[in-house]
C-alpha cells in the first residue's frame, strides 16, 4: 500500500521525517529529541521508534550519496548503530534531532563512498541527473508549507532567490555529498568557479538570515563544512577549531539546523527489513559485551577488596 495517496497529502514535516508514515499523522516537533534522550538512557524501544520514524528519509539520502543500494543499506546500518552508541552526545539546545542524525548519516555514506573509490560520472550523466535533484519550491505544490518550521520556510524562500547555477550547486553538494573539487568536475567548471557558486550562494542565504544582513568569513566556512563541500582534511581542521572556539560551534549548529530543511525535498524510501534485524542484533551483541565488562569489573573490585581485607587481617 502506498504511503501517500493522490487524494490526501501528509503534512510537510511528515514528509521531511517519515514520521508516522503509515497513519499520516503529523509528529510533534520535539518527538525525535525525546526519543533520542530515552535512547541515551538505554531504552531499546525508543531507539526502534527513532529508526522506524526517521530511516525512510535518511535511506533516501544515503541512496543519493552512495548511488548504490547495497552501499546505502550498509551506510544506514552503520549510521544508526552510531546513533545508538552516541545518543548521549545529542544536545537539543544545539539543534533538532533530525539535523543531528542527518550529519551521522551523511558522514557514514560519504565515508563508504570514498572507501569504495567510486568513479565520478561525466558531463552527460550530470545533465541527465539534474532532473533528479529535488526541485526547490515543489514543497508548496505537494503539501502545506504552514507545518514547516520558520527556518525551513525561510530556507525555501532563500533558495528561490538564488539563480539556477548557485541553487544547483548547493543542492548537488547536499544531496550528492560532493566536495568543491567533485562539484567542479560534475558541473564541468573550474574549481574556483565551483567554490564561488557555493560561497556566494551561502552568503546570500546568510544575509537573508542575519539580523544585520552581514555574514562573516567564519560563518561562511561553517556553512561550507555543514553543507559538506570542504575536503576531508580541511573539514577535520574546521572541526578541531570548532571544538576550541564557541563562535564556530554556534555558526555550525545554526547552518546544520537550516540545512536539515532540505530533507523536505526528498521522497522517503523505506529500507528493507533486514537492516533493522541486523542493527537490532548488533545492538544486542554490544549490550552483552558491556554487561560482561561490567561484571568483570565488579568481580575485579570484589577480588581486590577481599585481598585487601586478608592483608589487613594478617
Amino acid at each position: 500500500m502506498p504511503i501517500y495517496t493522490s487524494v490526501e497529502k501528509p503534512a510537510a514535516l511528515n514528509r521531511v521525517t517519515g514520521l508516522n508514515a503509515e497513519n499520516g499523522e503529523p509528529p510533534q516537533r520535539g518527538e525525535v529529541c525525546i526519543l533520542l534522550k530515552r535512547t541515551a538512557a538505554g531504552d531499546r524501544q525508543a531507539f526502534e521508534l527513532v529508526y522506524r520514524q526517521t530511516a525512510p528519509v535518511f535511506f533516501a539520502l544515503a541512496l543519493r550519496i552512495t548511488r548504490n543500494r547495497n552501499d546505502a543499506e550498509e551506510a544506514l546500518q552503520e549510521a544508526y548503530f552510531r546513533v545508538w552508541k552516541s545518543a548521549s552526545r545529542f544536545d537539543p539546545d544545539k539543534g533538532n534531532g533530525l539535523a543531528w542524525i542527518s550529519t551521522i548519516i551523511k558522514n557514514a555514506a560519504l565515508s563508504l563512498r570514498r572507501r569504495r573509490q567510486r568513479r565520478q560520472i561525466g558531463a552527460q550523466a550530470y545533465e541527465n541527473e539534474l532532473a533528479l535533484i529535488p526541485g526547490v519550491g515543489t514543497t508548496s505544490d505537494t503539501f502545506s508549507v504552514s507545518s514547516l518550521s520558520q527556518a525551513r520556510k525561510l530556507l525555501d524562500l532563500c533558495l528561490r532567490e538564488l539563480d539556477e547555477t548557485k541553487k544547483t550547486a548547493i543542492m548537488l553538494a547536499y544531496f550528492e555529498g560532493l566536495t568543491h573539487a567533485e562539484l567542479a568536475d560534475r558541473m564541468q567548471v573550474p574549481l574556483g568557479t565551483a567554490k564561488s557558486h557555493i560561497r556566494r550562494g551561502l552568503e546570500l542565504i546568510g544575509r537573508r538570515l542575519a539580523a544585520d544582513g552581514l555574514v562573516s568569513v567564519n560563518e561562511l566556512i561553517a556553512g561550507e563544512n555543514e553543507l559538506g563541500v570542504l575536503p576531508p582534511v580541511v573539514s577535520r581542521g574546521f572541526e578541531k577549531r570548532r571544538a576550541e572556539d564557541a563562535k564556530y560551534c554556534v555558526a555550525a549548529d545554526r547552518w546544520r539546523e537550516l540545512f536539515s530543511g532540505l530533507l523536505s525535498y526528498l521522497t522517503p524510501e523505506h529500507p528493507p527489513a533486514k537492516i533493522w534485524k541486523s542493527l537490532n542484533r548488533a545492538v544486542s551483541q554490544a549490550e552483552t559485551i558491556v554487561r560482561k565488562l561490567e561484571l568483570r569489573e565488579k568481580e575485579h573490585l570484589l577480588h581486590t577488596a577481599t585481598a585487601s581485607k586478608q592483608v589487613v587481617a594478617e
